[in-house]
């Protein structure tokens, strides 16, 4: 039986967690932070706690971060997800994705908590893979007009020696276009 009945065992849960969890008054300032925000924002707990969660948002989208929460104390919004870049202690920046969700009691918000998820190095990931097939869709299509206005006759084939592009000085030369020869042996037509 997991022995789930007391603070401590909560609290060692959400500071064992990877992902970054915390507690922050209505306000905004913080009343808990687990490990991993403590590891990722590289400050020490105490110069986090009792410090508004605002002041660790990246400043051009500190507004919008506000508004979120604001949101949320205010019941006008759950349940979506919101992505941050934060500032460490080192002036790094941390790109977050999470949510925040109030705790209410008679009408009234208690606390908000959050759950976030570093994802810098995913965005990062992102980027370079767009990079790299960005460059590689400009050297097919330079490579495409190569083929498409090269001066020779230029056929390639597969494996099986079945016509996989003709250009158009081989429909020139040999009389028979792109549509008509591909997917055909060429040692049926030439």
């Amino acid at each position: 039986k997991v022995p789930f009945q007391n603070e401590e065992t909560y609290k060692d849960l959400f500071d064992n967690a990877h992902d970054l969890i915390h507690f922050a008054d209505p306000s905004g300032t913080l009343l808990y932070v687990n490990r991993s925000w403590v590891e990722l924002l590289e400050y020490p707990e105490n110069e986090i706690l009792n410090k508004s969660i605002y002041s660790f948002v990246k400043e051009d989208e500190r507004d919008r971060f506000i508004n979120y929460r604001e949101e949320i104390v205010n019941n006008k919004r759950s349940g979506e997800s919101i992505q941050l870049t934060l500032i460490t202690g080192t002036g790094k920046e941390v790109i977050v994705e999470g949510t925040v969700s109030a705790k209410s009691s008679n009408g009234n918000v208690l606390y908000t908590r959050g759950i976030f998820r570093d994802i810098t190095q995913r965005l990062n990931n992102e980027q370079k893979l767009k990079l790299y097939t960005d460059q590689l869709e400009e050297r097919e299509n330079n490579m495409r007009q190569l083929f498409l206005n090269a001066p020779d006759a230029i056929i390639v084939i597969d494996a099986d020696s079945n016509i996989l592009f003709w250009n158009p000085k081989a429909e020139q030369i040999f009389g028979w276009t792109f549509n008509e020869v591909t997917g055909q042996p060429l040692d049926q037509l030439i």
